[in-house]
């Protein structure tokens, strides 16, 4: 699944690649975003706003390891919470250096109801487009619950895929944008799991039980 995944985004970045000769990531953008209808326009706000959600997952998980003396769920909140940070450092550091404005103000076709919220503010840089920090996000959060729950790693990763697509969908993004968010948090995440595991055995979720306060990561070899 991971190699499928990994695969599909590789072939779409080489072809956004092409955009400056064949302004393929602007075509695909107009036909995607242009497929209206009005139970996308319910839906895709909520698809697009799940990457929040591991946030809290992460930082309940902490608050419950600290309460509950539970070293587990401080691990599993540990490895979330660094992931995360990592993906957000990649994302940011690029948007400030490619500047991309969104669809949403630079194409006039653009529809949709992405306006800049309180994210702008904590960080300007998210004024720019590229890369997609929601797909970045989402991503990382596939890889971590993806590698923890091995059997699910599907349903995470097409929850990953139908976030991009909503933000296509709401004028945030060009689908180049989701791809290269999309690679950057696998690669940030997949490179900080491996990271972590290496400084110590206890951060290795492919290995050992986690809690996950809501739920409990069960791996036996």
């Amino acid at each position: 699944m991971k190699r499928t995944i990994v695969s599909f985004m590789l072939l779409f970045a080489a072809m956004s690649a092409a955009d400056s000769t064949y302004n393929i990531d602007q075509k695909a953008f107009l036909k995607i975003n242009g497929c209206r209808n009005k139970v996308f326009d319910i839906v895709s706000p909520g698809i697009s706003n799940l990457p929040a959600i591991p946030g809290f997952l992460y930082l309940y998980s902490a608050g419950y390891g600290l309460y509950r003396d539970d070293k587990e769920a401080l691990d599993f909140a540990t490895i979330g919470v660094v992931s995360a940070s990592a993906t957000v450092l990649a994302n940011q550091t690029i948007k400030l250096f490619v500047k991309r404005e969104r669809p949403i103000f630079a194409l006039p076709e653009a529809q949709g109801s992405y306006s800049h919220g309180i994210t702008v503010k904590i960080f300007p840089s998210e004024q720019y487009s590229f890369p997609s920090q929601s797909a970045s996000l989402a991503m990382s959060t596939a890889v971590v619950y993806g590698t923890a729950y091995p059997k699910y790693d599907w349903i995470f990763y097409s929850l990953a895929i139908v976030n991009g697509w909503s933000r296509i969908y709401r004028g945030a993004h060009y689908p180049g944008d989701v791809l290269a968010g999309e690679m950057l948090g696998a690669l940030t995440t997949f490179g900080t799991l491996y990271a972590m595991r290496k400084l110590d055995d206890r951060y290795d979720i492919r290995k050992h039980n986690l809690q996950v306060p809501l739920f409990t990561v069960r791996r036996s070899f």
